[in-house]
């Protein structure tokens, strides 16, 4: 949420200050001093994707510009302050392509939110100063000329070594990179611990990029948010490292929907079914074998969440195609004490991570009670499996949770949900999960994974047998 409300301040600060000196991942950005004396520009480092961002600064009768600082990311806007003396600079954080997110052009996620920083235009002043979330730009920063006639050539404008401590810190900060993409895998699988090793070798990693390239600029100010936001990551419970992974996939189902949309006349598909089925045509359409392989994987990763105790289910989010205004147009619902929304239109849906209370959990059994009396099946499952998740203690869920599997005829859940419920009651309670068993029992031979039998109570959880006649 914290991340989430410093974007937004991002946003507003770049309203106020419009026509801002900006820069793409290759390109150059340029910002002239109010007595246009000075040009301060950003220049990025590293290929595919810039990895660093320095900043320069010409004089009108420089013959050679100054580098006065680097920064981690690609570049961001740069202003300079009314007196000229001060430069602001608006960083970008590094990122990482999401999980799946080839699949309809890719999503950048930054490791880190924007930052503001302002620095000495001579460098006369050695400290960086980072401003703070809510910091008036507007009082401190001026919209400037950009357009300057020539770039100077800033490769000459560094001795041999300097180039090598900049392609050392080009490297180094990979190998990090390396190592955060290494922990989300890791994440992926649910091998948590080996997640957690990744995202503290990722964080050493950074800690080390200031020491060992201070020479190239970098301070220890900018790798310093890097190693909090890792060893945050790192010291999670494995609940949190699966909301980690969750987070990351969620809008793309969104981007997913939006390409949908774009495809068939800015229509949304009717369910997520119908997405994923579409979706199934056109890997298909893959002419080779093992990309159709991946792909597969992927889209069973995507519309599955890590924290669905049920495997085999093949789509665990709900969908809402008439979502308007605030109303997530999908949401899911397994993570203890949260709901992760996805919200706004398709053009530029959002992420939203909103704490559910008691009421709120309640509430889900009566939308769910709604959808059982319209026949909609798969969703009130899909509510009240939500609410068993965050209720992981209370029986009563569990058995409701089973007699809508067994209203839908998916007789192998609702024997999961019973028998869940029956080794976590007494009483009343645990004689309505052996009543829902029963039914169970009862249900036609070919729809259950293990044939109709008697009922033999015992240890653990599997209390159905065949029946030997």
């Amino acid at each position: 949420m914290k991340t989430m409300a410093m974007l937004r301040a991002t946003m507003l600060a770049w309203i106020v200050l419009c026509g801002v000196a900006t820069a793409t991942d290759g390109r150059v950005g340029q910002a002239q001093s109010p007595d246009e004396r000075a040009v301060a520009y950003t220049t990025p480092c590293g290929e595919p994707k810039a990895l660093l961002t320095e900043i320069w600064i010409a004089g009108k009768d420089d013959a050679i510009p100054r580098r006065i600082r680097t920064f981690l990311g690609p570049p961001g806007d740069i202003w300079f302050t009314p007196g000229g003396k001060g430069i602001v600079y608006r960083q970008r954080g590094l990122s990482y392509t999401a999980f799946g997110s080839y699949l309809c052009g890719g999503r950048e996620v930054p490791l880190v939110g924007d930052r503001t920083w302002r620095m000495s235009a001579d460098d006369s002043d050695a400290s960086l100063r980072p401003l703070t979330e809510d910091a008036d730009l507007s009082a401190m920063a001026v919209d400037s000329a950009t357009a300057v006639a020539r770039t100077p050539d800033f490769e000459d404008a560094l001795s041999l070594a300097e180039r090598q401590v900049t392609q050392g810190a080009l490297s180094g900060i990979d190998s990090a990179l390396r190592l955060c993409a290494k922990a989300r895998e890791m994440a992926r699988r649910e091998n948590f611990p080996a997640a957690r090793r990744a995202y503290k070798a990722a964080a050493r990693a950074f800690d080390a990029l200031h020491r060992r390239y201070r020479k190239a600029g970098i301070s220890e100010a900018d790798c310093r948010s890097y190693v909090k936001a890792l060893n945050r990551c790192a010291d999670v419970d494995d609940d949190g490292l699966r909301q980690a992974v969750c987070r990351e996939r969620v809008p793309v189902l969104g981007d997913l929907i939006r390409l949908y949309a774009q495809e068939h006349g800015d229509v949304l598909p009717s369910s997520l079914d119908t997405l994923y089925t579409w979706m199934e045509g056109r890997v298909d359409a893959q002419p080779d074998a093992d990309v159709r392989a991946r792909d597969v994987r992927v889209l069973r990763h995507l519309f599955h969440c890590a924290s669905d105790p049920d495997e085999s289910r093949r789509i665990s989010f709900v969908y809402r195609t008439e979502a308007a205004g605030d109303s997530p147009a999908l949401t899911c619902l397994w993570h203890r004490g949260v709901a992760l929304n996805l919200v706004g239109q398709p053009e530029a849906f959002d992420l939203e991570a909103q704490a559910l209370s008691a009421d709120q959990v309640d509430s889900l059994t009566g939308v769910a009670d709604a959808c059982l009396a319209a026949g909609d099946m798969s969703r009130a499952i899909l509510f009240l499996g939500g609410v068993a998740q965050q209720r992981e203690k209370d029986a009563d869920a569990y058995t409701r949770l089973g007699h809508a599997c067994l209203k839908a005829e998916d007789y192998t859940r609702a024997r999961w949900a019973f028998e869940t419920a029956a080794h976590m009651s007494r009483g009343e309670v645990l004689s309505r999960a052996y009543y829902g068993l029963g039914l169970v029992c009862l249900a036609p031979p070919q729809d259950l994974s293990c044939p109709r039998g008697r009922i033999v109570w015992g240890k653990g959880c599997s209390c159905i047998t065949r029946s030997t006649t």
